[in-house]
């Protein structure tokens, strides 16, 4: 039989199913991809984008989300060819003609029409590759996107975060949820990621998620995350604390408190300074015992929140000797303990 644009649809479905049957799903998968391969001069990058998701979901239909997922990302990473990019909006490509479809839609089309426990595989392996073409290629992001695009986004985003919470990947939830800005879903992700972990290093999660928060700039979110997870979690009230505890996973819990509420205050920047450098005189000798990667994240918040700079050239790749750079290497201005130690009694007072 001669295949055409119009039984290739038709061909690709009967062999497909014909591998599948007979237990070979990976020859499935590469007989999708040497099919586009050979025929896509002829065919057009709408209907080459419409065959590949429409194998894509006879995969999974048939117990083959695994190699969906791969053929989904030899496309995003060009598999079918530069001039058959995947596309994230509707525009007319000006090289194919007046051809309008969108591929991210496509993709959200296909995981809402699946059940979540059979597209875990997929979404595992498009989640950051698409995350990568919107930052990478085209410098967009939720922040920055609009209309129909931004519409799109929220869905990928909104659905991705429902299948990594749903196989319990808390980690990966809660990067989507901060993205969506869903606070209420951010904590419960950041408390059931905790779960995993000691005890005694629970405070250790949220503070992570916040100090993150806080070097990405988005103050707001993090003093959000901050009022609710000590509403709804009381072993992370600032009154369960011990101003003077000598824990590193305490202590960098007092950090996340202290520098949300100090970003969000009004004072001038000079004396968010001062104070920023007490704090790194006081715990960052105790935080680097337990997680040194939380003093490369507090250079960027200096950088990002309170335009602190290194005074000389970059230290070598050493978080304490960097925080040490950064604070012109006395590690701080003065004052140490006792600057903490008036905000955290100030804090208590609330």
């Amino acid at each position: 039989m001669s295949i055409t644009s119009d039984n290739a649809k038709e061909h690709l479905r009967e062999k497909l199913l014909q591998d599948i049957t007979a237990g070979k799903s990976y020859d499935a998968l590469q007989y999708i991809q040497s099919f586009i391969a050979r025929k896509k001069k002829g065919f057009g990058h709408q209907l080459i984008s419409s065959l590949i998701f429409e194998g894509a979901m006879i995969l999974i239909q048939n117990g083959g989300s695994v190699e969906a997922g791969a053929l989904l990302l030899w496309y995003i990473k060009g598999g079918a060819g530069e001039e058959f990019a995947f596309k994230i909006n509707k525009t007319a490509s000006l090289t194919l003609g007046n051809e309008e479809f969108c591929d991210l839609d496509s993709t959200i089309v296909l995981l809402e029409s699946v059940s979540r426990d059979k597209i875990v595989p997929l979404v595992d392996a498009v989640y950051i590759p698409i995350q990568k073409i919107f930052v990478k290629k085209y410098e967009i992001s939720m922040d920055t996107a609009d209309g129909i695009l931004l519409h799109n986004l929220k869905r990928f985003e909104s659905i991705c975060a429902d299948v990594f919470e749903s196989a319990k990947d808390w980690i990966s939830a809660t990067k989507c949820y901060i993205k969506l800005y869903n606070v209420v879903k951010i904590i419960y992700c950041v408390d059931n990621w905790a779960s995993n972990g000691h005890e005694r290093e629970y405070p250790m999660f949220f503070s992570r998620v916040i100090l993150q928060l806080l070097a990405e700039n988005r103050v707001h979110l993090a003093a959000d995350v901050l009022q609710l997870s000590q509403k709804e979690y009381s072993s992370l009230s600032v009154h369960s604390l011990s101003p003077h505890s000598s824990d590193g996973y305490h202590a960098a819990w007092h950090v996340a408190i202290i520098l949300t509420e100090l970003a969000g205050l009004n004072n001038n920047i000079a004396e968010k300074q001062r104070v920023f450098q007490a704090l790194h005189q006081q715990y960052s000798p105790i935080i680097a015992i337990v997680d040194k990667k939380l003093l490369t994240i507090l250079v960027k918040i200096a950088a990002k929140v309170f335009l602190l700079q290194p005074r000389t050239a970059s230290s070598g790749l050493d978080p304490m000797a960097l925080m040490r750079n950064l604070m012109g290497g006395s590690g701080g201005s003065g004052g140490g303990a006792d600057a903490i130690g008036d905000i955290v009694r100030n804090l208590l007072r609330r």
